[in-house]
């Protein structure tokens, strides 16, 4: 069997699986198409690190710039500050410097150190070396400091320590208030503690009190010391402090205090009135310092109270009674033109 078959040789084979889809040379604007997009992402990304640069350069100024502000800042020059003339406590350039020792305990005002010069002539200082001085030179050795002040503005404690002296700091309101009872209760122990053991010592050390003028506090303190261990009388302690240290307590409400603390009643309190303001003010009369022009402070306090009472106290009410009463016209004293009054006080005991 002979069979025929048309073959014709130039056709082309079938194609594969991969082949199957002609493959169309691409033509030259599609070339262009991939370079425009290669050509986008570059320049994102050049801009993107171009972006991420200048954020480093605009940080690193700003940190540049800081630091030479601050720099600026650090060594500007600083105006210069005038120190303040501290001024001396007003009263204290006449107030005498210090007492008489009672007991070994010399009352004295505040000692002020060199920055009060300027406001302190030359003969009106008064410092601590100056005090030292002036006591070595009386016999007296300095061996403790009570400071009664309630500040820390006139000298530097270190004043007494670096030369051996004890220091006690008992911080006492000097304005309408009196110190209270744990201030009084350890300026006492303070002394005693310190005197019991000077008591056997061939030159014993004294012990130096102050506030601010070394009249009211320091008396105060002083007076319970003196109540404590050796008076037994307010007004004869009153007295006492006021014969050393001139002229004494004058703060009626320190008085006032000290006769309630220790349940005794002063005799006689005179009053008189401010002619300004029609206020009374109220002074304890507590002792007799001459009679007749003739001095009584040497006589014993007992003898010199019951003289207040017998030569003046007494006759005055008595005069006064019979004045007020009608049974006398003619009294000898002039009741009518005195610029006080007298009046007995009854101060209740503390409860």
């Amino acid at each position: 069997m002979t069979f025929s078959m048309d073959m014709d040789l130039n056709a082309s084979p079938v194609p594969d699986d991969d082949e199957q889809q002609p493959y169309n040379e691409p033509v030259e604007a599609e070339y262009a198409q991939e370079e425009h997009v290669e050509s986008a992402v570059a320049t994102l990304r050049r801009e993107r690190e171009e972006r991420r640069k200048r954020l480093k350069r605009e940080q690193q100024d700003d940190g540049s710039r800081l630091h030479s502000q601050q720099i600026r800042v650090d060594y500007a020059p600083q105006p210069k500050r005038h120190s303040r003339i501290k001024e001396a406590p007003q009263g204290w350039l006449d107030c005498p410097a210090f007492g008489e020792p009672i007991d070994k305990i010399i009352p004295s005002k505040v000692p002020l150190d060199e920055t009060f010069n300027e406001s302190v002539p030359p003969g009106k200082r008064y410092s601590s070396k100056q005090l030292v001085n002036k006591q070595r030179k009386a016999g007296r050795e300095i061996g403790l400091v009570i400071d009664l002040t309630n500040t820390t503005r006139y000298y530097s404690p270190a004043e007494w320590t670096k030369q051996g002296t004890k220091y006690a700091k008992i911080a006492c309101k000097g304005r309408d208030a009196v110190p209270d009872n744990e201030s009084v209760n350890k300026f006492v122990y303070e002394a005693m503690i310190f005197l019991d053991r000077q008591k056997h010592s061939k030159n014993p050390k004294y012990i130096l009190v102050h506030c601010t003028h070394g009249h009211n506090r320091t008396g105060f303190m002083i007076i319970h010391y003196l109540m404590r261990t050796h008076v037994s009388c307010v007004a004869e302690a009153i007295n006492m402090f006021a014969q050393r240290r001139p002229p004494g307590i004058y703060k009626r409400d320190y008085i006032e205090a000290l006769y309630s603390f220790y349940h005794e009643v002063p005799e006689n309190m005179i009053i008189d009135t401010v002619p300004d303001s029609g206020l009374k003010r109220r002074y304890l009369a507590y002792d007799l310092m001459a009679l007749g022009a003739v001095s009584k402070t040497k006589l014993p306090f007992s003898e010199r109270w019951k003289m207040l009472e017998d030569e003046i106290i007494r006759p005055r009410y008595y005069e006064k009674n019979k004045f007020e009463s009608g049974s006398k016209s003619n009294p000898l004293y002039k009741y009518d033109m005195e610029l006080f009054s007298v009046s007995d006080s009854r101060i209740p005991p503390e409860l």
